[in-house]
């Protein structure tokens, strides 16, 4: 018995299986018998072709779903600290351009403690330091006043309008010489700037309300209208010592080079002037 109508008749059921659209369609249907090394072949071939149609749909499931990388970034959770990275030591002559400012403050500073330590001694003791007699030691006071008062009048003009730009412990703040004319706009607007303003501008703040004190009280004194009374002097520098002591020393270090680095470069530093 010839093989051939069933070797035709599985060529056309393997081309509708792999290929639909070509499949030749066959003018009359032939019932044969097949062999069972023919039913055999056409078993293993649509099993082995059922078994990649699943393969294949499997993968082509599984490629849409979305798959965290184990490359992928880690995130961050907001407001985490990121360490930053830790400066270079400065070397000498870094250290020394970057605290130049500082060492130019702190000779203006020591002058200003010599002149509080004079007034505070005497006040203390009760007798007036170096045996200076009554009106040298009022005017003594007075030049401190007046000098403490100038040299806040420069930094806030001139010095600390520039360090602003960069660093925020220079914020302008209230301003300590109003026109005058008493208007309440005017006044709250400083109070506005009095609250918002650096802990340096603000200690600038007291320490006048502080000096204004002790000024008053001296004129009176070198007027003759009131008698000196070291006591009463006493009293009325310690309304204001420390927060005038603790600002002589903070500035000083605001200054200093490991601060400066922090926003200036060299070049700027070497650049200003105090």
């Amino acid at each position: 018995m010839s093989h051939a109508p069933m070797i035709r008749a599985a060529i056309r059921s393997r081309t509708r299986v792999l290929h639909p659209c070509l499949a030749i369609p066959a003018p009359t249907v032939v019932l044969l018998s097949p062999s069972p090394s023919l039913s055999l072949f056409l078993s293993l071939f649509l099993s082995r072709f059922r078994s990649r149609s699943r393969s294949r749909s499997r993968s082509l499931n599984t490629s849409t779903s979305p798959i965290m990388s184990s490359s992928s970034p880690a995130t961050v959770a907001p407001g985490s600290a990121v360490s930053e990275p830790k400066p270079q030591p400065l070397s000498a002559y870094e250290f020394k351009e970057y605290n130049r400012l500082a060492e130019h403050m702190d000779a203006f500073h020591n002058h200003f403690r010599s002149s509080w330590n004079l007034l505070y001694t005497s006040a203390s003791s009760g007798r007036r330091a170096q045996g200076m007699s009554i009106r040298a030691f009022l005017n003594a006071g007075l030049e401190f006043v007046s000098h403490l008062e100038m040299h806040h009048s420069i930094e806030e003009r001139f010095v600390f309008p520039d360090l602003a730009k960069r660093m925020p412990e220079f914020r302008n703040g209230l301003e300590r010489n109003p026109s005058g004319d008493g208007s309440k706009a005017k006044s709250s607007e400083q109070e506005s700037k009095r609250r918002k303003a650096a802990e340096l501008l603000q200690q600038h703040v007291k320490i006048h309300e502080g000096m204004e004190g002790l000024r008053d009280y001296l004129r009176r004194c070198l007027s003759g209208e009131t008698e000196l009374q070291m006591g009463v002097l006493k009293a009325q520098l310690d309304t204001w010592g420390t927060v005038l002591w603790t600002h002589l020393d903070q500035e000083v270090l605001a200054l200093g080079a490991e601060n400066m680095r922090r926003y200036w470069s060299l070049d700027e530093v070497r650049k200003m002037r105090m």
